[in-house]
């Protein structure tokens, strides 16, 4: 069963343009595009003045700049280790948080809410980053040591995590090189937020990241999941937190979809939440957004299109 595509598709066309000019328009912002040089007239004549050159740094956004690339990484955070891996940074990756998962063997430096800052220290990695705020008295000390400590929230919106994956590429390789990585890595999880739009489906959905024995928590409008998921309607909850709602209160939002966490499958259909249309995905993905985000997005597309909701 197909939802209804509505009639006047302009809407989702303009959000569907405005997202993708975002992306272009943060890497044009930092970017390195072509500049004609400058054309001084004199008589008759015109004399063309050297176009300035490009250089790699420094390069600057928010309150960091950077003055070269560097050469060993250590990440606290799973999120920003993809990010780092999607971009190319593979073998500067020195150290990694006890959470992450990484090729080969890097050293451990323990948990994000409680670091080894001895150990990372010992490692000596020119920049730290992460997702978790760190102890100032520790970030001093690693400052101290030589080791810089760049601290990236986690973002709550698909232009939030598009920027993330280009700052990480300006830090990785400079203004004039970091588009190609940038665009890369985010190129399937642009198309399929482009399809995701372009679909014109309109639904109420709610979303459903696990069950407590305070009852099933509900994720709000303000939530990663629920700004991507607005692709294809609106949130039947609010920006006020998680919500934990039972069964017959989450029936009482009226949802058409239900996009569940695939972990709750059982419990769905003993409660009988099956009554709008159930879609399970890898909801917990979205609390360490990466890239890899756009499989999770293919399978909400296909289940509201396909009507496969397995």
């Amino acid at each position: 069963m197909k939802l209804p595509i509505p009639k006047g598709l302009s809407g989702r066309l303009i959000r569907t343009l405005s997202l993708t000019l975002a992306l272009f328009t943060l890497l044009a912002a930092f970017g390195c595009s072509d500049i004609r040089p400058m054309a001084t007239v004199t008589g008759d004549s015109a004399e063309y003045d050297t176009p300035p050159e490009k250089s790699d740094y420094p390069v600057s956004f928010g309150s960091e700049s950077f003055d070269s690339s560097p050469g060993s990484i250590a990440s606290l955070s799973p999120a920003l280790t993809s990010v780092l891996l999607d971009l190319g940074a593979a073998e500067r990756l020195v150290a990694v948080s006890d959470y992450c998962s990484c090729p080969g063997e890097p050293e451990r430096i323990g948990s994000p809410a409680l670091p080894d800052i001895d150990r990372i220290i010992e490692l000596a990695p020119e920049l730290l980053v992460t997702q978790s705020p760190i102890a100032s008295a520790d970030v001093i000390r690693l400052s101290q040591a030589g080791v810089r400590t760049l601290y990236l929230e986690t973002p709550s919106s698909y232009p939030g995590l598009c920027q993330e994956y280009i700052n990480l590429s300006m830090v990785l390789y400079g203004a004039v090189d970091f588009r190609d990585a940038a665009l890369s890595a985010l190129s399937e999880l642009e198309k399929i937020m482009d399809s995701a739009y372009s679909a014109g489906i309109s639904c109420r959905f709610a979303i459903i990241e696990s069950y407590s024995p305070e009852g099933y928590t509900l994720l709000p409008s303000g939530s990663l999941a629920s700004n991507m998921l607005t692709a294809f309607g609106s949130n039947a909850v609010g920006e006020d937190g998680d919500i934990y709602l039972d069964a017959q209160d989450i029936i009482s939002l009226y949802p058409e979809v239900i996009f569940a966490d695939t972990s709750l499958e059982g419990d769905i259909e003993e409660d009988g939440l099956e009554s709008a249309r159930v879609i399970y995905l890898d909801i917990s993905a979205f609390s360490r957004p990466d890239a890899g985000l756009s499989s999770v997005m293919a399978k909400a597309l296909s289940g509201l299109t396909d009507g496969d909701s397995a």
